[in-house]
């Protein structure tokens, strides 16, 4: 009997666990994953702020008893600290007991997912600087949002845009920053995403677009802008862009230049047995080569289609269209394949 070991919970991961226990029941498939519960949405913060969940546990997309009933090894709350490919095994802690335990596999699946890089608050310790990205980051943001008054969002990107949405709908004063000409640059063309702008300022919220920070301060917290203006904060949530969290195993698989990791189209490495998925890989676009954005659909199916491929090639990633959809302040809007920018060669940096 093979083992497959995935390294990350999320919608890539738990895919690629759930679709492999489908292909090869008596496959032995085990998920590491350093948070303590599974299948939280990155944006469940906005869903409480919004009173479309009473609480974050609800912002999952699928629960633990669920994939342990589908046959899946879950390992929550362990962290794998190192792996070596060529003897495939895994080094994982249990952040309970600090416990380390070597694990051997036959296959191993990286779905370690994407994180956010705001290299200002990099080196800051401050608890009112904020993120959503994970369960523990999110009710840690929540807790600080209630005597919070003013809210300084950095990041006009999707996540910015709709955490601004939500701080709004709790009654937040709201400054949103962005450092390219338009909102949401790398989806939308710049006259779409005026009538967005718009709504957004009718609302109250002070919109900073084309101005970027160069600064945060902490004493007393507020950012600073290229102009030399200071805006004071009572929180500073970090909506910046989202990047491949590869770092584990930079040294011994081949890399992008983007940071995502190079994988054939059925998506195994540079490493044989070793494949990836998820916020880890390009995605091969129909009418824009390959590229990397965070998208679920994309983890999801990229999962898949891995699972597929574990004991033999099977199944290649296939070519798309890239599809944005989002519901920003009421307004439903949607993005199919290149933008403007795109199109002439001049696309934002993400």
């Amino acid at each position: 009997m093979s083992k497959t070991i995935i390294i990350g919970g999320s919608f890539a991961g738990l895919s690629c666990a759930l679709q492999a226990k489908q292909l090869y029941p008596d496959m032995e498939v085990q998920v590491f994953d350093s948070q303590e519960t599974v299948g939280f949405i990155p944006s469940g913060m906005n869903l409480v702020l919004n009173h479309e969940v009473d609480q974050l546990e609800a912002a999952s997309f699928i629960s633990e008893k669920e994939v342990r009933a589908a046959g899946v090894q879950l390992y929550l709350g362990h962290q794998v600290v190192e792996v070596d490919m060529k003897a495939k095994w895994l080094r994982v802690k249990d952040l309970k007991t600090q416990v380390i335990t070597d694990y051997p596999y036959d296959q191993l699946v990286l779905a370690m997912g994407s994180k956010q890089i705001g290299h200002l608050v990099a080196h800051l310790d401050h608890p009112a600087i904020i993120s959503t990205k994970d369960i523990g980051s999110a009710h840690h943001a929540l807790e600080v949002l209630e005597d919070a008054g003013h809210v300084v969002v950095v990041g006009g990107g999707q996540i910015g845009i709709e955490a601004c949405e939500a701080l709004v709908n709790a009654n937040k004063q709201v400054t949103l920053i962005e450092a390219n000409d338009s909102l949401a640059e790398r989806y939308f063309d710049a006259d779409f995403v005026e009538e967005i702008e718009a709504a957004i300022e009718i609302v109250g919220v002070d919109l900073r677009v084309g101005q970027k920070v160069t600064a945060v301060e902490t004493e007393p917290l507020r950012v600073i802008l290229e102009d030399g203006d200071e805006i004071y904060a009572d929180a500073i949530l970090m909506g910046v862009n989202l990047f491949p969290n590869s770092s584990l195993v930079a040294d011994q698989v081949e890399l992008n230049s983007d940071k995502t990791i190079w994988t054939s189209p059925y998506l195994e490495t540079s490493v044989t047995d070793v494949f990836a998925v998820g916020d880890l890989v390009q995605v091969p676009y129909a009418d824009q080569g390959r590229d990397f954005i965070a998208l679920v659909n994309n983890a999801i199916r990229s999962g898949q289609i891995a699972a597929f491929n574990l004991k033999e090639n099977r199944v290649k990633q296939a070519t798309s269209l890239r599809v944005i959809g989002s519901r920003i302040f009421s307004q439903y809007v949607v993005s199919v394949a290149k933008t403007e920018h795109e199109a002439n060669g001049t696309s934002a940096q993400p």
